[in-house]
């Protein structure tokens, strides 16, 4: 954004720097208030979030978990939801497998992944702490742990059971526990034991040493509320105790693997692994924690969810910086999120009556606009006096088309200088016909403390338009 005595730009150079810290910081090129953007299908370019494809055909309730299929079935993912139904999702239809006698999994604590020809499933906390195995169809092992492997229940009260496979052998995290599970089969209970009061709340893998590192958190801080002490482990994944312990501030929750870097899920916050410590990048908005499965990887960019919105970290063009950006807001908040491969993105939330809802979402398309539009909010401008803000210009990637159509809003948000208090006004709704690639809007508003907004409204695809540059023209003269 530059400003001189009659212009404020808006252009790619803001763009490209990614979505503030706040709404009160212009430390990047656009407010967080963002309801979603698409950076990804035009370089430079402001574009509405692509379509969202509904799936939840067969889907019961919303799905907490999930992970990829290893060529055992040909899927490209096998889930779970949250009443205990497990399904294959072939890339265009969900398909109910199984289900577990009881409602057994829950948000957080319950983890799936695939490990010699099968899926493991642990289940929520409770008395029955179990492994399930899974075959992918219709075969489902509720008591593998206990009951085939002849194994202790897990911990009862443990909110965290994550599971990691590290060097052809999966491991699972029980409260001070670490048990190891070899490819015949064969367990080592607590084969890395901590102390009682300890909690292991994530495994991963150090990219820099090749070692497993796990996430323990001394004390019951199962929220993260409490400043109880933290710690990330270094460990071979066959000795008795860890190779090295780094003290971290914050509940780990995650970690999440990006070309070669680590992100680090803690409080409510998200961070990067430096080998020795937590380096923060971001504070969510929201309150609570992010698990495993709210968090995921696309290719070289990171996707989190924040309340309702699901937020992106990484670089929009090839070799370029890595930036905050929102893909989109979701009618409700979302429970999962993961890769479904092809630059497609699944989410899943309730909606709302208890029904479970899954949608796909293709991050670079701009084939039509998001059901419902978006809102993109510029940062607030807080000047030293008032201005004449004369006019607005919009200028755009490819002609405006010529059929009637509404495709964007435009509004100014400012306080009024009269009256003190904050407005909005709508300046002019941009339609179709015109064949343009440049819209001036008259405004004659006076502020000092003002802000542009672009409701970009549903289109069909012959009239996706996107923005690369807007131009407010002021009179700063008294």
């Amino acid at each position: 954004m530059s400003v001189s005595q009659t212009q404020i730009i808006y252009d790619s150079a803001d763009i490209s720097q990614g979505m503030s810290t706040s709404k009160h910081i212009k430390d990047g090129g656009f407010s967080p208030e963002t309801t979603g953007i698409n950076l990804r299908s035009e370089f430079g370019v402001i574009n509405a979030p692509g379509p969202i494809v509904d799936k939840s055909t067969n889907l019961v309730k919303q799905i907490i978990a999930s992970c990829e299929d290893p060529a055992y079935y040909g899927k490209d993912r096998m889930i779970l939801d949250d009443a205990g139904n497990l399904y294959s999702f072939d890339g265009s239809s969900l398909t109910k497998q199984d289900n577990s006698t009881s409602d057994e999994f829950t948000i957080g604590t319950t983890d799936i992944i695939p490990f010699q020809g099968n899926f493991y499933i642990t289940n929520r906390a409770g008395a029955n702490g179990d492994v399930f195995q899974w075959n992918g169809t219709s075969t489902l092992d509720e008591a593998w742990w206990t009951t085939t492997k002849s194994q202790a229940a897990l911990y009862s009260t443990t909110p965290f059971r994550p599971m990691f496979v590290f060097e052809d052998h999966l491991f699972i995290g029980d409260k001070e526990k670490l048990h190891r599970v070899d490819t015949a089969l064969a367990i080592s209970n607590g084969i890395l034991t901590l102390q009682s009061n300890d909690t292991i709340s994530a495994i991963g893998k150090d990219p820099g040493t090749g070692k497993m590192i796990i996430a323990v958190n001394t004390g019951a801080n199962y929220s993260g509320a409490k400043n109880y002490p933290s710690k990330i482990l270094f460990y071979d994944g066959f000795s008795n105790k860890a190779l090295r312990s780094i003290p971290v501030s914050g509940l780990i929750t995650a970690f999440q693997e990006v070309n070669g870097v680590i992100y680090i899920a803690y409080q409510n916050k998200i961070g990067v692994w430096n080998g020795s410590g937590i380096t923060p990048l971001r504070t969510l908005s929201k309150t609570g924690v992010t698990y495993k499965h709210q968090i995921t990887t696309i290719e070289d960019t990171l996707y989190v969810i924040d309340g309702a919105k699901i937020l992106a970290f990484g670089p929009v063009r090839q070799g370029g910086s890595k930036i905050w950006y929102t893909v989109l807001t979701a009618s409700n908040t979302p429970q999962s999120i993961f890769n479904l491969g092809s630059n497609k993105l699944g989410y899943s939330l309730d909606d709302g009556t208890g029904n479970g809802k899954f949608y796909t979402h293709d991050v670079t398309s701009r084939a039509s606009v998001i059901t419902g539009g978006v809102d993109v909010y510029f940062n607030q401008e807080k000047l030293a006096d008032d201005v004449n803000i004369k006019s607005v210009i919009l200028e755009y990637s490819s002609a405006l088309p010529t059929t009637a159509e509404s495709l964007h809003a435009v509004k100014l948000k400012y306080i009024n200088p009269v009256n003190k208090k904050e407005e909005t006004r709508t300046l002019r709704t941009i339609s179709g016909t015109s064949g343009q690639s440049e819209v001036e809007i008259s405004v004659g508003i006076k502020a000092k403390t003002f802000q542009l907004i672009l409701n970009i409204l549903p289109e069909t695809l012959t009239n996706v338009v996107g923005i690369t540059r807007a131009i407010l023209n002021i009179d700063k003269s008294k």
